[in-house]
């Protein structure tokens, strides 16, 4: 009697499982799960607020492990986080949390340590499938090079980039031809500044953080205008090297 009782929890769980994977992946792939009634229903099956915000999170190939285990330890703590894969990208979501300033608990300080792609999805579940479509945007585009999560604030120039590249728009192919004119030392002092400036926007913050006077950066500023024809100091061809560079 009580192997037959296990056996029939067992299954029944299952079912569950596998009824609550269904109603995830509707809110992925069905255009009509923004109904509102169909929302409030997954909402209490899903036991979140229709619009509460959500925090959406995607990993891909060798990252996947390392996402599962902060999923692991996230649901230790008490948070259910719910999962689906678009395509080759894992994608995870949970009632939003801070990740950092002084309400930030451990778990969110290392979900920023992972290489993952990061969105909120303020508006709920309504904005759900549009923000595991950019998360999982933002892995794509992540590099050998990243060693932390990419965030919507670190990571929309890459976006930018990547969309221009797929048109056809050479972002910055003059800047470059431009700067090989230059010898090797002036290239990296010039791009260095630059990417001071950009990120800085203030020469005085720029000149502490390369430890010159400010008349050195603005005089390797106005030597990368002229020879690019790209003025980092004006907001719209800054524009052009933030995402060219990103």
């Amino acid at each position: 009697t009580q192997g037959a009782y296990m056996a029939e929890r067992e299954r029944m769980l299952r079912e569950e499982s596998s009824a609550l994977q269904g109603r995830i992946a509707n809110l992925f792939q069905d255009p009509r799960s923004t109904d509102a009634d169909r929302l409030d229903a997954i909402a209490a099956e899903l036991r979140i607020p229709q619009r509460a915000p959500l925090l959406v999170i995607g990993a891909a190939g060798d990252d996947i492990p390392a996402l599962r285990v902060f999923i692991s330890e996230t649901e230790r703590s008490g948070r259910t986080v719910y999962t689906h894969y678009l395509g080759d990208v894992l994608i995870a979501f949970t009632r939003r949390f801070d990740l950092d300033g002084p309400q930030a608990t451990d778990v969110g300080r290392n979900l920023l340590k992972l290489r993952v792609g990061i969105v909120n999805a303020d508006t709920g579940l309504s904005a759900l499938r549009a923000a595991a479509n950019t998360a999982r945007a933002l892995t794509r585009t992540i590099t050998s090079e990243d060693h932390a999560a990419l965030t919507w604030d670190r990571g929309w120039a890459r976006l930018a980039k990547l969309g221009l590249q797929e048109s056809g728009s050479g972002l910055l192919t003059y800047v470059d031809d431009a700067l090989v004119t230059c010898g090797d030392a002036e290239r990296v002092r010039l791009e260095e500044c630059v990417r001071s400036y950009l990120k800085t926007g203030s020469i005085g913050e720029s000149a502490n953080e390369l430890f010159c006077h400010r008349n050195t950066v603005s005089n390797r500023l106005h030597r990368f205008a002229k020879l690019t024809g790209l003025d980092p100091t004006i907001p719209e061809q800054s524009a052009r090297l933030v995402v060219g560079w990103a």
